[in-house]
């Protein structure tokens, strides 16, 4: 199901810019949505991490590129039609030379098809890149999303677990409970609660 930040985000790229910042906890989940968006948009998945480096569209890690400048390095030199995820980038923000590439990449990747996405828990942008950075806050999960976590967990269930989402006024109570929390926190629970009670318990939950 296509979340709210993630019709954000794909907006933010199909209209070209270059720089996006989101700032989630729920790593996982928006990595998720950035697989959503590249595959509708047709485009290249590209991931970074300090440790593991690059890891390209076919799952191999370019261990070169850990280092932060050689990584924005190379994104300006390629010519493909891609996303870069760089997670918790915002470590390396403050570095008088990284603020300088980020500023000479948001002004090239213009003219490209090419869009860096930053992901992290924190919102840390310098001064001098406040205006060149779009920021999306990857909101936790609505009614509608926990709705159909809760249906993949009972659908892999199965049993008496259907029939009693069947409800919609005991699954609104469940959904409910549930608001407030990340998607796996939410997976956490209401799988705690079909183990410990055979069902899904409000108490529990």
């Amino acid at each position: 199901m296509e979340s709210m930040p993630e019709k954000n985000i794909e907006i933010l790229i199909r209209a070209r810019y270059p720089l996006i910042y989101i700032v989630s906890f729920e790593e996982m989940r928006v990595i998720h949505s950035m697989k959503n968006i590249s595959n509708r948009r047709n485009k290249q998945l590209f991931l970074w991490s300090i440790t593991q480096g690059l890891e390209t569209p076919d799952g191999s890690c370019l261990a070169e590129f850990k280092d932060p400048v050689k990584v924005l390095e190379y994104i300006l030199q390629m010519d493909i039609n891609g996303v870069f995820v760089l997670k918790d980038f915002h470590h390396y923000m403050n570095d008088p030379v990284i603020i300088r590439k980020l500023r000479d990449l948001g002004h090239s990747l213009k003219l490209t098809m090419k869009n860096v996405v930053f992901l992290s828990p924190a919102l840390k942008i310098p001064g001098e890149l406040e205006k060149e950075i779009a920021v999306v806050d990857y909101t936790l999960p609505g009614k509608d999303e926990l709705v159909a976590i809760i249906r993949n967990i009972a659908e892999s269930v199965g049993g008496n677990t259907l029939d009693t989402i069947g409800n919609p006024e005991f699954l609104n109570k469940i959904v409910e409970a549930a608001l407030g929390l990340t998607a796996e926190e939410a997976e956490n629970v209401f799988a705690k609660s079909l183990v410990e009670s055979g069902e899904f318990n409000l108490k529990t939950i």
